[in-house]
């Protein structure tokens, strides 16, 4: 990483990341994750947009990313897929989802709860040492601005109320909220 500045990453469990990351975060550098969101204001409203999104994209695309990990070189793709395949509950901790990513690709892996939960998560990875997120949503842009309406106040109260997290070096705000 010497011409770095960040290294980009997927989620794992926060205490299986720390470890990863230890040495980018020794040598200066820092983290970011790639992380997908569903957050309700109630864990079971979130359950439930999480089993919409299963719903709306159906065992089609199953086949083709499990076709596309036995070509791809993307060890971040396909470890992200071998985890989501052999991880039962389809959870990674109680926050952490990875019921879509044989359908969606290793990118769906995906923070799911309630706003508080989805906190939780985020302080959790900002714990281990992430200081970059970039976040994807079930629809973007309305995920992407109940995340700045909900989440991201929750997250920074939290961080000024002085504990032991991370700084969090850029947490998107509504101005920086983008839509394709």
């Amino acid at each position: 990483m010497r011409h770095a500045h960040c290294l980009w990453t997927l989620p794992r469990r926060p205490e299986e990341l720390a470890t990863r990351i230890q040495a980018v975060l020794a040598s200066g550098k820092e983290v970011g994750i790639l992380v997908s969101m569903i957050a309700r204001p109630s864990r079971e409203e979130a359950l439930s947009a999480a089993q919409s999104v299963l719903a709306e994209v159906g065992g089609r695309a199953r086949k083709t990313h499990q076709d596309f990990a036995r070509v791809s070189d993307s060890v971040a793709f396909t470890s992200t897929l071998a985890l989501a395949e052999e991880t039962s509950s389809d959870w990674l901790t109680a926050w952490l989802w990875t019921g879509a990513v044989p359908y969606l690709g290793a990118p769906a892996i995906a923070l799911v709860g309630s706003y508080d939960e989805v906190t939780e998560g985020i302080l959790e990875f900002s714990k281990a040492g992430v200081t970059q997120f970039l976040f994807l949503g079930w629809p973007d842009l309305p995920e992407m601005t109940s995340f700045s309406k909900e989440v991201r106040p929750r997250v920074l109260a939290r961080y000024n109320a002085g504990s032991d997290l991370s700084p969090v070096a850029h947490l998107p705000g509504e101005a920086e909220i983008h839509h394709r």
